[in-house]
């Protein structure tokens, strides 16, 4: 798996890449915001130190073998989602000057590195990697004429540069793959949807103003685009399953459907000059009789260039925007779940790319296995996992149940996930659903450290069987 992910990348020396494909092979089976607990043996961690601080390794060989490895990985498929969203890495910087900058509302203080990533995926929601990401330091203090300064001094240029960046490698890749692109309100910019518009462009944006838009199938001018929606008729009701969020109960929620086709002149926001009309289809999923009580219902107005002949196009959008949760479980996995990047202690900007780069691939990798495990249960589990990590499981899972396949055996990959996620603390789907980031990262460590064992015992001619035990 290593191999596959830093094949292209170019450090300068043979060790250092050798380097990286430890690190990254170590981080997989013992992922950890700080280097110790991952690198047990002293010259392993000390290796890892002297990479991560390194003058001569630099972050962009890393990242962009990681945005290359995706393209592959992507060049299998006709279209892809590529869902792009901005957020942040906290960092605890005692002595300030890690080089890191503020986050979050400037009064608050907090600090870290500001981060924006394009997250690759089959369009049944299979992650397929990190096709695209940036990291960068925020100035301690805020531009007064930030409105005034060029596109490409701003950080709203990166909705559209990893979108380029992305549609690069790909070429690069020979890959006849188009591209869905996928925005939270955020990214309800003139220069996005300018881009959106180009042809052979696809773009859904979350709707983030409420524009004077000329209404084009229902014939009138000058209506704002809520008012154009509420014109249209209904088109449909579908139901999605809408995942566990900060703010959110999980449900199967009921949405109606509308949809219209708008235009709208786009304008500079600081001189009110005209820059540009486009023409999309406004699509609202609007939730209806299924939101919990305190809770805002679901009420998304998207606006798409895929063109809308009807309500099959209509919910293919809305299907499609849904996998824009698939990188909040990235993030999650990344920051606090399973990596837990956000405890890291390094003290350089530089490692803190580096290292926070790594982990970003590592949750992506955990994020697909977990993924495909429930889009194809039925593929061979030696296609993700080792022999090793396979065995170790099937033992360890054989003192909760008897009936569990021998040593030996290779599983679907749907049964291993459940084996690895039950180790971890899952019940089964009576706990809500499938496992989860948590309780198959928590199953992992212990498969981990019991592979270990395995091989050692292998490599000593022990061939490990059922009535060898692990604690």
């Amino acid at each position: 798996m290593a191999w596959q992910e830093f094949a292209h990348a170019d450090f300068g020396h043979w060790a250092r890449t050798t380097r990286v494909m430890q690190i990254w092979e170590r981080l997989c089976s013992h992922p950890s915001g700080t280097v110790p607990p991952t690198f047990e043996v002293p010259a392993e961690r000390k290796g890892a130190y002297r990479f991560l601080e390194s003058s001569k390794v630099r972050w962009e060989p890393l990242a962009e073998a990681v945005h290359v490895a995706t393209a592959r990985r992507c060049s299998a498929h006709a279209l892809v989602i590529g869902i792009v969203d901005g957020s942040s890495i906290a960092h605890t910087d005692r002595c300030g000057d890690d080089g890191v900058g503020p986050v979050g509302s400037r009064s608050r203080g907090g600090r870290g590195i500001k981060s924006m990533i394009l997250l690759a995926a089959s369009f049944d929601g299979v992650p397929l990697g990190v096709g695209a990401h940036v990291l960068w330091s925020r100035p301690d203090t805020a531009d007064a004429l930030h409105a005034l300064r060029p596109l490409d001094t701003k950080e709203s240029r990166h909705w559209t540069g990893l979108q380029e960046q992305f549609e690069s490698d790909l070429r690069a890749e020979g890959a006849d793959t188009r591209v869905w692109y996928q925005l939270d309100r955020e990214g309800d910019a003139s220069h996005v949807l300018l881009r959106g518009v180009e042809p052979g462009q696809l773009v859904t944006v979350r709707s983030n103003k409420d524009r004077l838009v000329n209404a084009c199938s229902l014939r009138r001018k000058h209506l704002k685009l809520r008012e154009a929606i509420a014109s249209a008729p209904d088109l449909a009701a579908i139901y999605i399953v809408v995942p566990r969020g900060p703010r959110r109960t999980p449900r199967v929620a009921r949405l109606e459907l509308r949809a219209v086709g708008v235009g709208f002149e786009l304008r500079a926001l600081w001189s009110k000059k005209r820059i540009a009309d486009v023409h999309v289809t406004a699509v609202q999923a609007r939730e209806v009789g299924t939101c919990p009580d305190g809770e805002e219902p679901l009420d998304w107005l998207l606006l798409t260039t895929l063109p809308v002949h009807g309500v099959d196009d209509a919910i293919r959008v809305v299907r499609a925007y849904t996998q824009r949760w698939l990188i909040e479980r990235l993030h999650y996995t990344w920051k606090t779940g399973t990596c837990g990047v956000e405890s890291s202690q390094l003290e350089s900007f530089d490692a803190l790319r580096k290292w926070a780069t790594l982990h970003l691939s590592v949750a992506a990798h955990r994020q697909h296995v977990l993924h495909l495990s429930r889009t194809q249960p039925e593929l061979p589990a030696d296609e993700i996992f080792s022999r090793d990590e396979i065995d170790a499981a099937l033992l360890l899972f054989k003192k909760h149940r008897k009936d569990a396949p021998a040593p030996g055996a290779t599983p679907s990959l749907g049964t291993m996930v459940d084996i690895i996620a039950r180790l971890g603390g899952y019940i089964g789907k009576s706990s809500g659903g499938p496992p989860g980031i948590k309780t198959f990262g928590r199953g992992m460590d212990r498969v981990a450290d019991a592979a270990e064992v395995v091989a050692i015992l292998r490599a000593n001619g022990h061939v490990p069987t059922s009535t060898d035990g692990f604690g």
